[in-house]
């Protein structure tokens, strides 16, 4: 049942999996099952009762140990599973529950540890892959944040994402060492990475960057260091702790505004003369400090850290992201205690310290995200996390604050798809957005005529497409024109900074020179089709496809045509009416 249901699937860390493991066998046992829980497919994982009667008599005689009542337990479980109830009694809840771990521990995990894929086969060295296999920009409506995870062992051969519902992927990768120096995880034969500068494959390696940007998709870095550090972190003077934290903090900053030099930034740079900044190498960092310590001097160390990374960060005007990804356990302590989280994101403090109001001044400088590890089964740990939250200590509108910027991350097994919808709702109506680990490829392209349910639709961008919008889709996917330009709007750009140059170049020499100026007015309706119209052309596509100016254009595009329109229309008959006036008038007939 195992092997059906969670082959292949990966997961973040080991706790993770144990609780997917977990919650398979509960639905598997198939006792005390909640009705409004269920679906086909977790209903086809409960055991039949042959079979459940072959494990209660493996059980019985095998060498297992540390299990209370077993044969008891085997008694009372079989009576739930022939004769389920409506409700179960707590002590019935408690029963399954105590049995679900202890055949987990003493039975199920010994057997299966053997095939833990622990240290993935990978090379260091091998270049991400992406291609957006034009699926346009990531859209518009999106109902909040979509974060995909992309582990570093899943590079190499070339995929194709739909990045049109990824607002930001993140590369899972890096980690930092004993000093606080960012380093590739790891990278046991000290091969060249992205983090090899002057490298030679090095913009091999970045070009995954510039695809998901070509989609105005984001990209973060996540940088991960699991308990075993911090333990040997905690042991360390005040100083040194802090000392650590100083110099991730210089390194994250090096690397999130490190330019990328590719050929054709460089050209770029010249035909602009430097007016266009080269783009950085990345969007934002995600820090998974997995087991980071909870007690007050570490918690004290990592805000002042935070604080001053958000700082940093903000004063480089890159629009940049500081996230925090946490287990779903690790909620409620710590530097995860709520009040904690909520002040990383509260944007209702004063912008400075001399302002002592404390709604009227957003902050516009935070700009974090707080991805949260989602246990199966989600049914259960997403309203757990929310009940969390709301009976928790923050109150009112902190409440609504802190869920808006939470993206619960999900493992999806890619079998439970009438799970993933419900998922997709939930997150969409109570959260600020819905990651993924790790991020899906090779999916089929979004149609015209697509299926309503997810389980017929039966991929994930699908699905995100149908139930992950403001608005509801009615079947009518982007436009090619649409998609061609926001894909290639850098082209778009540089076309119509040319095409303006040369309506400024002329129109000097129109007013400076007679002589140009007459051929201009001889052929003036060229000049128009040549020039000034492909100009107002792109000029209006980039207004209506460019992520960046679309938001100019929003609601004033029909205002803009008019004014174009008028424009153009008034130019024509100033011509005509300047060519009229020289024609030499007809003579008089004296009486």
């Amino acid at each position: 049942m195992l092997d059906k249901s969670i082959k292949g699937v990966a997961y973040p860390d080991k706790h993770l999996f144990e609780q997917a493991a977990k919650s398979k066998i509960h639905a598997g046992i198939g006792a005390c099952q909640d009705v409004n829980k269920q679906n086909a497919y977790v209903s086809g994982l409960k055991i039949s009762d042959d079979n459940f009667k072959k494990l209660a008599e493996d059980l019985l005689t095998g060498p297992y140990q540390g299990m209370r009542d077993f044969s008891q337990q085997l008694k009372e479980i079989d009576l739930l599973r022939l004769h389920p109830k409506e409700d179960c009694e707590d002590h019935d809840l408690a029963l399954i529950d105590e049995f679900v771990a202890g055949l987990y521990a003493q039975v199920v995990q010994p057997a299966i540890a053997p095939l833990y894929r622990k240290s993935p086969v990978y090379r260091a060295a091998a270049p991400v892959r992406w291609d957006g296999s034009g699926c346009g920009c990531v859209l518009d409506d999106l109902s909040g944040t979509v974060y995909g995870f992309y582990p570093f062992w899943l590079a190499g051969e070339k995929q194709t994402v739909n990045f049109s519902v990824l607002s930001r992927v993140a590369y899972y990768g890096l980690s930092f060492d004993e000093d606080g120096v960012i380093k590739h995880a790891n990278n046991v034969h000290n091969e060249s990475t992205i983090l090899s500068p002057g490298d030679a494959g090095r913009d091999a390696q970045t070009a995954f960057i510039r695809t998901a940007r070509k989609h105005n998709s984001k990209v973060d870095w996540v940088i991960r260091n699991d308990k075993s550090y911090w333990e040997r972190w905690k042991k360390l003077s005040n100083l040194s702790k802090t000392a650590v934290f100083e110099t991730l903090t210089e390194n994250i900053v090096n690397l999130l505004t490190s330019q990328l030099t590719d050929r054709f930034t460089m050209i770029r740079q010249n035909i602009t003369f430097g007016m266009i900044p080269p783009p950085a190498l990345g969007d934002g960092i995600t820090l998974y400090f997995d087991g980071f310590p909870d007690d007050r001097e570490s918690v004290e160390l990592f805000n002042r850290f935070f604080t001053e990374l958000q700082k940093r960060l903000f004063a480089q005007g890159g629009g940049y992201f500081v996230n925090i990804l946490v287990p779903q356990s690790a909620l409620g302590s710590g530097v995860y205690r709520y009040a904690n989280l909520f002040a990383w994101v509260d944007n209702t403090k004063p912008s400075s310290s001399a302002d002592t109001s404390f709604a009227t001044h957003a902050r516009t400088d935070v700009r974090t995200k707080i991805l949260i590890l989602i246990e199966e089964p989600t049914t259960d740990s997403k309203k757990k996390l929310r009940l969390d939250i709301e009976n928790g200590e923050l109150h009112g509108i902190e409440r609504g604050i802190l869920l808006r910027h939470i993206v619960p991350v999900i493992e999806f097994d890619g079998r439970d798809w009438k799970q993933l919808e419900d998922d997709i709702v939930y997150f969409k109506d109570n959260f600020g957005g819905i990651g993924f680990w790790p991020l899906w490829a090779n999916e089929p392209e979004v149609v015209e005529e697509m299926p309503f349910r997810c389980d017929e639709i039966n991929f994930v961008s699908g699905c995100l497409v149908r139930y992950f919008q403001n608005t509801t889709w009615h079947g009518e996917p982007e436009s090619m024109l649409e998609k061609m330009v926001c894909e290639n709007r850098v082209y778009f750009r540089l076309a119509w900074i040319a095409l303006t140059f040369l309506c400024l170049l002329f129109t000097i020499l129109y007013l400076y020179s007679c002589r140009i100026h007459k051929k201009i007015s001889n052929f003036y309706v060229i000049y128009l089709l040549v020039i000034l119209l492909p100009t107002v052309i792109v000029a209006l596509l980039l207004l209506t496809y460019d992520p960046v100016l679309e938001p100019v254009s929003s609601g004033n595009l029909p205002l803009i045509l008019v004014v174009s329109g008028g424009i153009a229309v008034g130019i024509i008959a100033y011509q005509r009416r300047k060519k009229q006036m020289r024609k030499p008038s007809r003579p008089r007939i004296s009486d």
